[in-house]
């Protein structure tokens, strides 16, 4: 029998725009199915490294991980106000190809940027 494992990473971005990538978890297939999002906590440490200094600060940030299912979702809702738009038919339908593109292609770019940064199976 074949156990099949997934290995969740964290890509993050540096203050010098550099892609990096760090394992945070590994486990069975269904461990973790459906990643949601990552949240930041920020905190401080007296350069002795002593665990007396250590300050916590709190949360920096919730950053939500958008699934293709999300971003369609988001485009049912832009189509819909994009039918509000216009009355005349072919500039709401050419806005609308607009709108849908915009979408897709920021979706898919930054798909295609972790791809090419990250797509093999090594660590």
């Amino acid at each position: 029998m074949v156990k099949k494992t997934k290995k969740l990473f964290a890509i993050y971005t540096d203050v010098d725009h550099k892609l990096h990538r760090i394992k945070i978890a590994e486990g069975e297939t269904a461990d973790f199915a459906f990643p949601k999002g990552f949240v930041v906590f920020d905190s401080e440490q007296e350069s002795d490294g002593g665990s007396s200094g250590y300050v916590p600060l709190g949360m920096n940030g919730q950053y939500p991980m958008l699934q293709g299912d999300d971003i369609s979702h988001l485009e049912g809702q832009l189509l819909t106000l994009c039918d509000a738009t216009f009355t005349n038919k072919e500039q709401r339908e050419a806005f609308k190809g607009m709108v849908k593109n915009i979408l897709w292609d920021n979706y898919n770019g930054h798909v295609d940027r972790l791809g090419i940064e990250f797509g093999n199976a090594n660590e």
